[in-house]
């Protein structure tokens, strides 16, 4: 709950203040060092906590040798994103919100680093107070800025940074403390050739997670460079995508929840076909009752949460809801694909999808702007999962459950009339229509049995 309280109840507050031009550019800057965080990881968190959980001893030396590596890292991260300010022609402006972001994403990189040292040692709840307290400590801060201002001056889109670097900060220390027993006696190296290793065993990954990171993150440095008014549109579309952050917890939570499951099937030579046909019906059934209800009701969603919500944000909002669904289906083929660690036909599959996404930015986005971005987002997400789900059948053979296929096309049909129904049909405020196309939704899951609890009860025993 702390996430969504940070996103509605801070965020979104913060671009209501700032408006959405400025907080448009921070946006593009935010999006630019998100795009280049694998410069500053490498894919070294995953399997910093991996080889951890597996043999803790090698704790001493992976944090003397890794915390050199952070370094280096920072250094490249900090001169990739200056050098492409300065081939996008940022201003000073630019720049300078831009350097207070790169302490702010190094901070946020680090903290993830060490909260991957706190749970491959098995400290779990610490880990999970440890996710929850930079947002929770943003809470705290700029709801202090934002609600009982101590300063003569308006918000300033520069003090949700700082309130970032402070949060992160503190973080940074409870992380410490957490571990600090096995701090004893480290001392730092550079050991070059252990090094080396680690970054031929993390390549692959890291290439992956960067061809995703562009045709996640490319659409608003694309239409903040070539519209006359492209920060004031990047803030628009990002009121729509707010949402669509809010929502990937769904599939970033069972995305996590399935690895290690398939690993496990993988490893132990076991059938997969059934844990992929029931986690795909149980999240896709509700991805469709989430997304066709907020699609039928998207302008009245804008218009209450946002000062500037109208129509045109509205039907932003339609088009990325609907993607979403091929966002969080693509969770779990591509989970599966990962742990079978097919990731050169990943990456090969991910190069393809990020060109073809770069060029028809260019081309909607000069022509419909913000809302080009948008059908964009759900040609991509949609191309991704169809991609996946072939590699997946090519992989692993697996056969098409008919029965399946018949019941999620008639759940599918029936969300989208039921809440048709209730939207023309059924005469009451739109957030009762809204509660009510919802719970009609949900009981259409289990009447087409796409929801399983005694299902859901024997995954969680084999997790």
């Amino acid at each position: 709950m702390i996430k969504p309280l940070y996103v509605f109840g801070i965020d979104r507050t913060v671009q209501n203040i700032v408006g959405s031009e400025i907080y448009g550019i921070y946006i593009t800057l935010f999006s630019l060092t998100m795009l280049f965080q694998i410069v500053s990881d490498f894919g070294i968190r995953y399997l910093n906590n991996r080889d951890i959980a597996q043999h803790q001893q090698l704790f001493k030396k992976y944090f003397s040798n890794l915390l050199v590596l952070k370094g280096i890292q920072a250094v490249a991260f900090t001169g990739v994103c200056y050098l492409t300010a300065f081939f996008l022609g940022y201003n000073q402006y630019y720049v300078s919100l831009l350097s207070i972001m790169i302490i702010s994403q190094l901070l946020t990189d680090f903290v993830l680093y060490l909260r991957s040292s706190v749970s491959g040692l098995q400290y779990y709840l610490q880990d999970s107070l440890l996710s929850i307290s930079d947002k929770l400590l943003m809470i705290i801060f700029c709801g202090i800025l934002i609600f009982k201002n101590p300063f003569d001056a308006p918000f300033q889109i520069e003090w949700l940074v700082y309130a970032q670097i402070l949060a992160s900060t503190i973080t940074v220390i409870f992380s410490l403390f957490v571990i600090r027993k096995h701090l004893k006696g480290i001392r730092f190296k550079f050991n070059l050739p252990f090094l080396i290793v680690i970054l031929k065993r993390t390549w692959s990954y890291a290439l992956a997670v960067f061809l995703m990171s562009v045709y996640f993150r490319m659409d608003v440095i694309i239409m903040e460079r070539i519209l006359p008014d492209g920060a004031n549109e990047n803030g628009i579309y990002y009121q729509a995508y707010r949402l669509i952050s809010a929502m990937n917890m769904i599939g970033v939570l069972f995305s996590g929840l399935l690895f290690p499951m398939f690993a496990r099937l993988l490893k132990e030579k076991k059938p997969i076909g059934d844990l992929l046909a029931f986690s795909f019906q149980f999240l896709y059934a509700m991805l469709i009752v989430a997304s066709v209800n907020i699609m039928f009701f998207s302008e009245p969603i804008m218009v209450t949460l946002y000062d500037e919500g109208n129509a045109y944000s509205g039907q932003i909002l339609a088009l990325l809801i609907i993607s979403f669904i091929g966002t969080g289906s693509s969770y779990i083929f591509g989970s599966l694909l990962t742990a079978n660690e097919n990731l050169k036909e990943l990456n090969i599959f991910y190069f393809t999808t990020m060109v073809l996404n770069i060029i028809f930015n260019f081309i909607f986005i000069s022509q419909y702007k913000a809302l080009g971005a948008a059908g964009v987002t759900l040609f991509t997400q949609f191309f991704v999962l169809f991609g996946l789900i072939f590699l997946t059948v090519r992989n692993f053979e697996i056969s098409f459950n008919i029965r399946l296929i018949i019941r999620v096309i008639l759940f599918t049909i029936s969300v989208i009339i039921s809440s048709y129904f209730v939207l023309n049909w059924i005469t009451l405020d739109w957030i009762t229509q809204l509660g009510l196309a919802t719970g009609i939704g949900i009981i259409l899951s289990f009447l087409f049995k796409l929801i399983d609890i005694k299902g859901i009860i024997q995954i969680m025993k084999e997790r």
